[in-house]
This record gives C-alpha cells, structure tokens and sequence, in this order.
C-alpha cells in the first residue's frame, strides 16, 4: 500500500491511500562480502568471533591464521639474538679504537673488530626488518567488518582454510534492508520518492517505509517496474529479515 497526495484546490492537499496489491521481495541495501587478504596467503581459520545477526563495528571478525604468530615470536627472537651480538660487537669494537694508536693489537684484529661490529649491525637491521614484515602479514590475517552493519552470513569455520579472495562472511550495510516491490506500469507513474508505504510481513506485521527510488524501465514480459522503498533499520532480524517476501 503505497501513499500519494492529490491537489483538490490551490495550495491544498490531502493524504489518501492507494490499495495496489503488489509483492516484493526484501533485501539488504548493501551487501558486503569479506574476505582475506591476497598477501596473507592460504591460512587456517582458528578462530571465528561472530555469528550470523551479530551487529558488527569494524571490530575483529575472523582470525585467520595458524602459522603467522609462530613466525611473529622466532622473528622476535632474532631481533633479540641480534641485538644481544651487537652489543658483544660494539664492546669489541670500542676497545679496538682504543687501542688501535698503541699498537696493543695488530692491524688486522682491530679491522676483524670494526668489520664484526658493522656486520652485527646489518643483521640487526636486517631481523628488525623480518620482525615488521611477520608483524604486517599477522595484522593482515585478522579480518575486520569494513563498515558498521548486521553479519548476515558467515562460511568461515574454525580449522577451515581461508583462500585468499574467498568469501568469509556477508555484511549488510548500515543494518538497512530495502523493500523491491513490482509494480504494474499503470500505476507505477504515480509514484514518486519520498511517499509513505505500508508492507505485510508473512507474520502479518506492518512495517512503514519510504520510496527511494520508482525504476526508470519496465520488464517488457511482466509490465511491472520496480519501486524500492527505504525500511527502518530498527526492524533489521526482527519483523524484517533479507530474502523474505512481503506484500503492501
């Protein structure tokens, strides 16, 4: 049941409602499909932290990893290892240049000295550099909602493999669900954005929504247009659910 407004006089109008019976099937707005990053590879699912109808808010919804946090700890160790040959190196080193005018040490010890130092600190670089690289591709294994909405579906279950580009889960935008009611090219020219609809549930719950959009084409077999009409996002997994059909 959708609302017009008619003209009886100038500046005059008055609210009256027009019976169409037309169905339409409910749907999200906007349906994002998560999934894991290219660059994190092939990992296994060892953890899944949301269920379908859980509100997500760019929080954690999926760890996908079982390998990368044992690569995080050893490149710490060898951070730690470098850094503890470093400092072995660098007392070497000092004492080298200490002695090097005295003639305590031979020229070639002292160059072994200053050599070992600046390799201890090309390997320190080096670890610390494995270290960012482990700790981005870990950061890339954790999957997180993309924008505020509902889970609406979730394939990813723990001890699963996440292959890179496959879906994990589906989000629906915002929570907003959108009624696409088919309606006969007769009556579709009266419509316009912004009226008042009124759907039935299968329960038999009315719902109130807007027209946000009449279709600019017909189906040329049905002679039927599509009107999409905004649904409060309140009634998200309560009175309304994605894939139902309602009629108004």
């Amino acid at each position: 049941m959708l609302s017009l407004f008619r003209t009886l006089s100038p500046g005059r109008k008055r609210l009256f409602w027009v019976s169409v019976i037309v169905l339409g099937g409910v749907v999200a707005w906007a349906l994002i499909q998560a999934s894991q990053n290219d660059r994190a590879g092939q990992q296994a699912v060892v953890d899944a932290r949301v269920e379908p109808t859980e509100t997500a808010n760019a929080k954690p919804a999926l760890t996908v990893t079982a390998i990368l946090p044992q690569v995080g700890s050893e490149a710490r160790a060898s951070v730690a290892e470098a850094e503890a040959m470093l400092s072995e190196a660098r007392a070497n080193g000092d004492r080298a240049r200490q002695y090097q005018q005295t003639g305590f040490l031979s020229a070639q010890m002292i160059n072994q000295y200053l050599t070992a130092e600046k390799t201890a600190v090309a390997r320190l670089n080096a670890a610390r550099a494995r270290m960012q690289s482990a700790q981005l591709r870990l950061a890339q294994t954790v999957v997180r909602a993309p924008d505020d909405g509902v889970i609406s579906a979730r394939t990813a279950t723990p001890g699963s493999l996440a292959q890179p580009g496959l879906e994990l889960f589906r989000l629906i935008r915002g929570g907003r669900l959108e009624w696409r009611a088919e309606v006969s090219a007769d009556d579709l020219g009266k419509l316009q954005p912004g009226r008042l609809a009124v759907l039935t549930t299968p329960e038999g719950a009315r719902v109130q929504g807007r027209v946000r959009m009449v279709a600019p084409t017909v189906d040329p077999q049905t002679l039927n247009g599509l009107v999409y009409v905004d649904l409060p996002a309140s009634e998200t997994g309560n009175r309304l659910r994605a894939g139902m059909f309602a009629r108004g």
